[in-house]
């Protein structure tokens, strides 16, 4: 009964971590999708950039790219807020600036 608890605790800690992998893995992809779709949508604008060439630069394929933005809209749209959510604590400090 004792080793069948063991085994459980550590069958546990073992999924938990491969869960947090995941996790990581899944947030290192999502960043290189942003950066490389921004660097694309500086160089091209939205209607000049193409999913496959972002998927490229980001160093994945095109399906990966698509299960996380469904659409070209949807990741412009991402890198907008992500870049105006650096911008945001900014202006906010010039506007409130005496």
């Amino acid at each position: 009964m004792h080793s069948y608890f063991f085994i459980l605790l550590l069958s546990t800690k073992w999924l938990n971590c491969l869960v947090e992998m995941a996790k990581t893995k899944d947030s290192n992809t999502e960043g290189k999708i942003l950066t490389a779709a921004e660097n694309i949508f500086q160089l091209k604008g939205m209607d000049g950039a193409r999913m496959q060439e972002i998927a490229d630069k980001a160093g994945i394929n095109k399906a990966m790219l698509h299960y996380y933005y469904r659409s070209k809209q949807l990741l412009f749209e991402a890198v907008f807020k992500k870049a105006f959510s650096l911008l945001a604590p900014q202006l906010n400090a010039i506007l409130n600036d005496n």
